[in-house]
């Protein structure tokens, strides 16, 4: 009977073996399998951006510096740079250039510094005094006073001064970027990882039991005014890192959830998707191995700006005195910008290097996102 349809439909024996059925196995692979090259892919495609390869290279400057400066710093974050009197290490410029500082101090300041020059001879420490009433005016050099107060007779300097505590500023500004970047960085990827593991399963369960209560339960998260809630649960929790990370996280994992559920409801139709259930995927598999890769490019932003808003948000803090600094305190980048103000008219650095650093960690890492959106979305591949 075979050999009859064989002959009757002219088929011969190269033809038979192309009509054969392929394994199951290969065939799963063909449907459900993911390329070998998808993550090269991925990687060549983001450093082909000129724009985003620079932008990640200064971001990691930045982000090297806010680790590396405190490890080598020979003074710590939360104490003066010398255990003189506070009034001889606050408010300090820097030390760069050796310049003379000016200020209105006590008498009992300047009797301090008169005996420092009788003790030294030949040291010039004083340039000029003005008495004006209880207070004198004088112009000094503030680490050369500091070096023959040390016992140890220890050379002193600071970069760009010290702060109100005499706390040297070059480094509680880079340990507040630090610690701004890595509270960012772990509840940024956690709120975004909930989001994606919940938002993705929801998308392929829309108007079903589970998504509607999923649903109820974020519509009333977002209902309540995000920073009045956040405010509260501070005072109530308090205003270590722990506590704010741990609000953030229950806070803000909405966000990227209802993202990634609306994305994932656009392509859970797609035919590529279906042919994975045909052949005996598994649901899990389809949602999160297929399914999937197809949006995390468009949740690239989410990510950078659940990122952002840790960052901002423990900056706000200090704008609304809900945080207030005090020297064993550690350093708060908010803190540091807030602080920063009041020292404006005696050293204008105070204020640049917190503000620079924010600034460039913002703008980089949204240059560095979309750089790596445009790599991560197939849409964006270009046609060579």
């Amino acid at each position: 009977m075979e050999e009859n349809k064989n002959t009757q439909h002219k088929l011969s024996e190269a033809d038979l073996a192309l009509l054969n059925f392929a394994s199951q196995n290969n065939l799963n692979a063909a449907l459900v399998g993911k390329p070998k090259t998808f993550w090269k892919d991925i990687v060549l495609r983001f450093f082909q951006n000129k724009f985003a390869v620079f932008a990640l290279i200064v971001f990691l400057v930045v982000f090297l510096m806010s680790i590396f400066v405190p490890i080598f710093s020979p003074y710590s974050s939360t104490k003066p740079i010398s255990t003189a009197d506070v009034s001889l290490v606050q408010k300090l410029p820097s030390s760069i250039g050796n310049k003379p500082h000016r200020v209105l101090i006590s008498s009992d300041f300047l009797d301090i510094l008169k005996n420092l020059e009788a003790n030294n001879p030949g040291t010039k420490i004083i340039l000029e005094s003005q008495r004006l009433g209880n207070q004198v005016r004088i112009s000094y050099y503030p680490y050369l006073a500091l070096s023959l107060l040390s016992p140890t007779k220890q050379q002193f300097s600071s970069i760009i001064g010290t702060d109100s505590f005499g706390r040297d500023l070059w480094l509680t500004s880079w340990e507040g970027t630090r610690n701004a970047l890595l509270l960012g960085f772990i509840v940024g990827t956690i709120q975004t990882f909930i989001g994606i593991i919940v938002g993705t399963y929801m998308g392929f369960h829309i108007g079903k039991k589970v998504d509607n209560i999923l649903m109820r339960v974020i519509e009333i998260i977002n209902s309540i005014p995000w920073f009045l809630i956040f405010i509260i649960l501070v005072q109530i929790l308090g205003t270590d890192y722990l506590s704010i990370g741990i609000i953030l996280i229950v806070l803000g994992w909405t966000n990227p959830t209802y993202v990634a559920r609306s994305y994932t409801s656009i392509i859970k139709d797609e035919e590529f998707l279906y042919a994975s259930k045909v052949v005996g995927a598994s649901k899990l598999r389809i949602i999160y191995l297929e399914a999937l890769p197809q949006i995390i490019g468009k949740l690239t932003n989410v990510y950078l700006n659940r990122i952002i808003g840790g960052i901002f948000a423990l900056s706000s803090l200090a704008f609304l005195q809900l945080i207030f600094d005090n020297p064993s305190l550690t350093p708060n980048l908010g803190l540091i910008l807030n602080n920063s103000t009041r020292l404006i008219d005696e050293n204008i650095w105070a204020i640049i290097l917190p503000s620079s650093i924010l600034a460039i960690i913002v703008i980089t890492l949204k240059i560095t996102f979309t750089g790596l959106h445009d790599a991560l979305d197939p849409k964006t591949k270009k046609v060579s």
